[in-house]
């Protein structure tokens, strides 16, 4: 609704923006009330607060300078009459808000909420009814002058400017304005609008606008514009991987502001629904199935040998986050592939079909175990991972995917998909070329690391000694067998036992300049964290290198306060899968501390890993 160019129609325009905002605090409020934020009860209640008195000094100023003109040539009691029944439910609401902001024991939710909804209809109906009977066409009808109504309407403006806690009444009514008016709506100087509202006015209330899901969507906006706009894109790339956090967190708050706790918990609680339905038509191969075609139901059923009714609700359930393309619209029944559902066809460049399937699956099922997983003996080492229980074995997720060889190809792929969607800048991020050779690496696997650092040139001069289990290592050197000799000719073996109970017993490479752990240190109890880290940093002292100059890196998925959505829902799958933990920045560099470290440097980058740098205390 632009502004108008008919005086007349000033009045409605400004009282309809008004009302709108009204409107929508009555609805955040009331939603917020169903799950109130204890942690911020102050904000909250100063929203409400602010609420409230923005009707009361709308009402007041409408009755000291609006119905007074307009009651000059119409009939206005019939408002000045619902104003008297609001403002009685308005004064015990602002009663019960103004003693929980002096005693926050007193909050009530329920009082609170039943006190709105017993004033919802006289104050929605005045709302809606109001901005008719002020209407340029029922002004010009009672023959107002035109000169009078501007002259009503500036004084109307002013008085609104002079009444009231502009602390308190202008942040509230500019976070409820939408975006497209914002330059024009409420009226008031530039220097307000631009520079003393959000800079000076909204500094005294700045957490109440938070709640309020049109604020929220324009923090979104604003990110957004900042960080993703086409014509002027983020060239800060750390900056960029940590608006996408943002923007995740962001988009989550305004769904949980317009939906409600309840719809939204609901919501939550049925995802594993949608994740089942990914990997359902993941697993029975549809995207490979229509490939660059056109395909019928039936002749996905025929081809998946599943039924098409399972078929059809599960690519229901997808279509709504835009999985695959129904052609000729809803109900048609004819699908081909797009955007995003090609990337669950095996030779898509960017695959993520074996991921999708491992995490709807082992790891699916594994964590929903976890409640029985949780009751078992306190002691850790005797402890059944939630998979064993969800699978029926008991040695360990990797030897039982061992055995089943399709299990353990699909975990391999899955773990190479996964790895290049949330930590493949981990090659780029950190400086791997400025490391001491040669690096050992604890752990190491296959040397998968190793694989992808020693493709890139400014890597060239740097080698390494992996070091694992024996039959890890025996692996490893088949791998490595297969690379060209310019790679495998920089890569050495170790066979040990980082666990075992003297130095002599682990055989860790002694004297050596750089000490690698990565994605280790998970899948093992505090005690055994730095029962491992005190054998390395016993190898990193030990002849026949010197002590000096030594360095320890740590490479783990750290838990912190700003980490992805990703983050906290693999932690889950780490606990399920092999009892592994997750820990905090801060929980690790005690543990790296504790087993007699300086922690120099932490590095975050864009990924899901940090990189913790310590030195060995003499």
């Amino acid at each position: 609704m632009t502004a108008p160019t008919d005086t007349y129609e000033l009045l409605k325009y400004n009282m309809v923006h008004a009302h709108d905002t009204f409107k929508l605090g009555y609805d955040t409020i009331l939603s917020h009330l169903e799950s109130p934020p204890q942690d911020d009860l102050k904000n909250f209640l100063g929203y409400c607060e602010a609420w409230a008195l923005s009707i009361e000094g709308h009402h007041t100023s409408e009755e000291e300078v609006v119905f007074p003109f307009l009651n000059q040539k119409m009939d206005f009691s019939g408002e000045k009459a619902q104003h008297e029944i609001i403002h009685a439910g308005l004064d015990g609401l602002l009663k019960l808000i103004l003693d929980a902001k002096a005693d926050p024991t007193k909050f009530d939710a329920v009082a609170l909420k039943n006190s709105m909804t017993e004033f919802r209809e006289p104050l929605y109906t005045h709302l809606d009814e109001e901005v008719e009977h002020i209407s340029g066409a029922n002004l010009k009808e009672a023959q107002f002058e035109e000169h009078d109504v501007k002259a009503m309407v500036e004084k109307l403006e002013a008085y609104a400017k002079s009444h009231g806690d502009p602390f308190l009444l202008v942040p509230f009514m500019r976070s409820h304005t939408p975006a497209a008016i914002k330059d024009t709506w409420p009226p008031m100087p530039w220097v307000l609008r631009k520079l003393v509202v959000p800079y000076i006015l909204a500094k005294k209330h700045s957490g109440q606008p938070t709640i309020n899901p049109v604020s929220i969507a324009e923090q979104i906006l604003q990110l957004t514009q900042a960080n993703f706009n086409v014509s002027s894109p983020q060239t800060d790339l750390l900056a960029l991987h940590n608006a996408k956090i943002s923007l995740q967190d962001l988009c989550d708050k305004l769904l949980q502001s317009a939906l409600g706790r309840l719809e939204y918990t609901t919501l939550l609680a049925e995802s594993c629904q949608e994740s089942s339905a990914l990997g359902f038509v993941s697993r029975v191969g549809v995207a490979d199935i229509i490939g660059d075609r056109v395909v019928t139901l039936d002749e996905l059923s025929t081809s998946s040998g599943s039924d098409p009714r399972f078929l059809s609700i599960a690519l229901s359930c997808l279509s709504k986050h835009n999985y695959f393309e129904e052609v000729g619209g809803f109900g048609a029944q004819v699908y081909k592939n797009n955007e995003l559902s090609e990337i669950l066809r095996e030779d898509h460049p960017e695959s993520v079909k074996d991921a999708v399937g491992f995490i709807c699956d082992e790891g699916f099922k594994a964590t929903s175990y976890l409640l029985e997983a949780s009751k078992q003996a306190v002691d850790d080492a005797k402890r059944l991972p939630a998979v064993n229980l969800a699978f029926g074995f008991d040695n360990t997720v990797f030897e039982w995917m061992a055995d089943q060889e399709w299990r353990g190809r699909r975990m391999g792929k899955a773990m190479q998909q996964l790895h290049r969607m949330a930590n493949g800048n981990v090659v780029f991020d950190y400086p791997w070329n400025q490391l001491a050779s040669p690096i050992v690496d604890i752990g190491g696997g296959i040397g998968s690391l190793e694989l992808v650092l020693l493709q890139q040139e400014e890597n060239a001069a740097l080698s390494f000694r992996i070091f694992d289990i024996p039959t890890t290592i025996e692996n490893a050197k088949k791998t490595w067998a297969t690379q060209p000799e310019s790679s495998s000719s920089r890569i050495s073996f170790a066979p040990g036992n980082f666990l075992a109970s003297t130095l002599e017993e682990t055989y860790i490479p002694c004297g050596l300049p750089t000490y690698l752990i990565r994605h280790v240190l998970h899948d093992w109890t505090d005690a055994q964290v730095v029962m491992i880290l005190n054998n390395v940093r016993q190898a990193m002292l030990a002849a026949p290198g010197p002590a000096f100059g030594t360095k320890l890196i740590v490479c783990e998925m750290l838990l912190r306060d700003d980490s992805a959505r990703f983050v906290r829902t693999t932690s889950m799958q780490l606990l399920a899968l092999n009892n592994g933990v997750t820990r905090t920045e801060v929980e690790m560099v005690k543990l790296v501390e504790k087993s007699g470290f300086k922690v120099t440097k932490v590095h975050h980058m864009r990924a899901v890993d940090s990189i913790i740098e310590a030195i060995p205390e003499l």
